[in-house]
């Protein structure tokens, strides 16, 4: 073999060789940048799972922010719209399966504790026959809108009824300015209503509304 052979094998050689490491270069280079673009898909990705995850929390916490402002108020109509929208708009199975029995709960239990309860106020608010002050007026408003329709829609029991009649009496009479005689005195009138109305109350019952609901609250 000549000189020029050889030096022709050399510099074959090192084409070749400078070729394969071109070729590994170009392919380190394309594993760092298909690495790259996986890494920045992947915290993307996380990126869109997080605010997705904020967003429903933040939505879901103002249903229920939403149903406890209503809950302060006496109409369990109210509530029970705010716990069919966090029933229809949550996402999340536990908090809707709770919207479902709470709902249950509501309208066996609870609807009719708070018209019981508010009875119990107004009743109290009118004890003073000679207040007349404008919150003693809306007080006795109040109280014929209870006895009249309130308490007849939740369907009071015989002994609430019985006790509202009597209460009402004495308090007709008392307002008049002729109590006495066989009609009831109206602070005992009262008291009695309060011991009924408690005895009655639906919501002090442990078990009101959960055994149905949590048969329910998964459909």
């Amino acid at each position: 073999m000549t000189s020029a052979d050889t030096d022709v094998d050399f510099e074959r050689a090192k084409l070749t060789l400078e070729r394969d490491r071109f070729r590994a270069e170009i392919i380190r280079w394309l594993v760092l940048a298909v690495g790259a673009v996986v890494s920045f898909a992947v915290i993307d990705y996380g990126r869109l799972q997080l605010e997705r995850f904020r967003t429903t929390a933040e939505n879901e916490r103002a249903l229920l922010n939403a149903y406890l402002e209503a809950s302060a108020t006496v109409e369990p109509d109210l509530w029970l719209r705010k716990l069919d929208l966090i029933r229809t708009l949550s996402t999340n199975d536990r908090l809707r399966s709770w919207a479902a029995g709470e709902i249950i709960f509501v309208r066996q239990c609870a609807a009719k504790a708070a018209i019981y309860r508010e009875t119990l106020r107004t009743g109290a608010a009118l004890l003073d026959p000679h207040d007349r002050s404008d919150k003693r007026i809306a007080a006795r408003r109040r109280f014929e809108e209870l006895y009249w329709a309130d308490l007849p829609y939740v369907r009071e029991s015989s002994e609430v009824a019985a006790a509202m009649v009597k209460f009402r009496t004495a308090l007709v009479a008392a307002d008049s300015g002729s109590p006495g005689g066989e009609l009831p005195d109206l602070n005992v009138a009262m008291i009695d209503l309060g011991r009924v109305l408690a005895d009655s109350d639906p919501s002090l019952d442990p078990n009101c509304g959960r055994i149905v609901a949590a048969g329910t609250a998964g459909q």
